[in-house]
């Protein structure tokens, strides 16, 4: 998902992989795209990126801005889950001397907003309210989970509309909390990395990492993710 701000107002659009590599076919020259400088948090096989870029095309700046990977290890190769990304052509030189300080909080206020959306999304479990866990994600948002249970990292893919009907006939309490997080900002896309804990009713069933994007269309709101289930070592995720 990109959020492109061309001419001030920011214009959103979703597409896939293959849809992006049709677009690069058809060009006479193919951009190159260049991290200034990178933020990586990682939990065994799964890992968030917050990162500046340019997109070059020749010697000509095309565009910048700051990209946002969920990426999945699988066969012990490191891939791409999942990207959202915003897009300023007018801003490359402000964004190339930010990325000197990284890494930057955003203002208390952004980072509550964002932190408020997936406490939506979290109470929308907890209340098994279907139509509120579906208002707090787009409906393109996915999972990608890598479990531990077995001792060997098992990964899964679903649509997060797939949980609604398990939430909705769970006869306990769901109850999942952050811990810790990390929360990063540009304009409207945003990242969270933290730790967490997951309740069935009042037993701890497992714990893990959660890497979420969100976009804001009309409030934010979750665009999918990345997260580790690991029954064990929960007791020690409490600590910051």
């Amino acid at each position: 998902v990109s959020v492109r701000y061309q001419s001030g107002a920011p214009s959103i659009a979703a597409g896939t992989i293959h849809a992006i590599n049709r677009s690069l076919a058809a060009l006479p020259e193919i951009p190159v795209e260049r991290l200034f400088a990178a933020e990586v948090w990682q939990d065994g096989d799964v890992a968030s990126v917050w990162a500046p870029y340019q997109v070059l095309l020749g010697d000509r700046v095309l565009h910048c801005g700051y990209d946002a990977f969920h990426l999945v290890r699988e066969t012990g190769q490191w891939r791409l889950a999942g990207a959202i990304y915003t897009a300023r052509p007018g801003e490359c030189d402000a964004i190339q001397a930010a990325a000197r300080t990284l890494p930057r909080d955003p203002p208390v206020a952004e980072r509550t907003a964002v932190l408020a959306a997936i406490e939506q999304f979290f109470d929308g479990m907890r209340r098994r309210d279907t139509a509120q866990l579906t208002a707090s994600f787009s409906p393109r948002a996915a999972w990608i989970i890598v479990s531990y249970r077995d001792g060997t990292p098992t990964v899964f893919r679903r649509l997060a509309a797939e949980d609604n009907a398990r939430v909705a006939r769970s006869p306990d309490r769901l109850d999942e909390r952050l811990l810790d997080t990390v929360v990063r900002v540009d304009g409207d896309i945003a990242v969270v990395w933290g730790s967490y804990e997951f309740r069935v009713g009042n037993r701890v069933t497992h714990c893990g990492y959660d890497g979420f994007h969100l976009v804001r269309e009309e409030g934010w709101r979750l665009e999918g993710g990345v997260y580790t289930v690991r029954p064990d070592g929960c007791a020690g995720l409490r600590r910051p």
